[in-house]
């Protein structure tokens, strides 16, 4: 996904990088910055000269598996949401334009944003676990990523709540998944081909029956005082991403 609302911007993926502690200076404002979130800022000021994203597009099976998967579980979410993850928008008010944007993968409009998570197993079974203890503390301490950008996101779309979900199709499942990677029509029709070629063993399923159900949720309130946070990293980090 490069669309122009992503050249040069503080991302909703990547915002996370703002909220991480650090003790380097910025060479720009002498603010204090991890040096995840230093990197971060160069690579958007290049983007600005550049006029394009330096995300040539990097092709991996898990990446892609995710996004595939993406499509079978709104298809089981129903009519609550509609699907959004290939749109970027920017954050409406003046301040922010051409500064920060996101894309959420499910919208209930003026109700809420969702983010669904497509793992390999260990990390789905990591993440589920998180999303079942309901906490909001645990999911901000072990999987700031997917916390901030759900934050992030809540914020671009002016909603109060944001969900978490993840998903692992079940083995049962994978006729199904080889029927939708056959027919599946697009110029990205090859990054697929592994679904229906590769045994099961090789693929991210669930046994059924077995301890984990194939879709995890857990809807929360966005905490104020996170949003009032995130907002102000994002003012901090338009400074240093603006400086050409």
């Amino acid at each position: 996904m490069n669309n122009i609302e992503r050249i040069g911007h503080v991302t909703s993926s990547r915002i996370h990088l703002l909220c991480a502690k650090g003790r380097s200076k910025s060479p720009i404002t002498g603010n204090t910055w991890s040096s995840g979130a230093l990197t971060y800022f160069e690579e958007k000021r290049i983007e600005r000269k550049l006029g394009r994203t330096i995300d040539t597009g990097a092709y991996s099976r898990p990446a892609a598996w995710g996004n595939f998967l993406e499509l079978i579980v709104f298809d089981k979410l129903g009519i609550e949401y509609k699907i959004e993850s290939q749109m970027s928008t920017e954050h409406p008010d003046e301040e922010f334009k051409g500064v920060w944007s996101g894309s959420a993968d499910l919208i209930a409009p003026s109700v809420k944003i969702g983010e669904i998570k497509c793992y390999q197993l260990k990390k789905f079974a990591q993440y589920s676990d998180a999303i079942l203890k309901k906490d909001i503390q645990n999911i901000k301490d072990n999987f700031a990523q997917e916390y901030w950008q759900m934050v992030s996101n809540a914020i671009i779309n002016k909603v109060e709540k944001a969900e978490a979900i993840s998903f692992a199709p079940y083995e049962s499942q994978l006729p199904e998944l080889r029927e939708w990677a056959d027919n599946y029509e697009g110029a990205d029709k090859w990054k697929y081909r592994f679904i229906s070629e590769e045994p099961a063993e090789n693929l991210a399923l669930l046994k059924d029956k077995g301890h984990y159900q194939d879709i995890n949720m857990f809807e929360f309130t966005v905490p104020q005082e996170d949003i009032e946070f995130l907002t102000e990293k994002v003012r901090l980090a338009k400074l240093e991403i603006t400086h050409l």
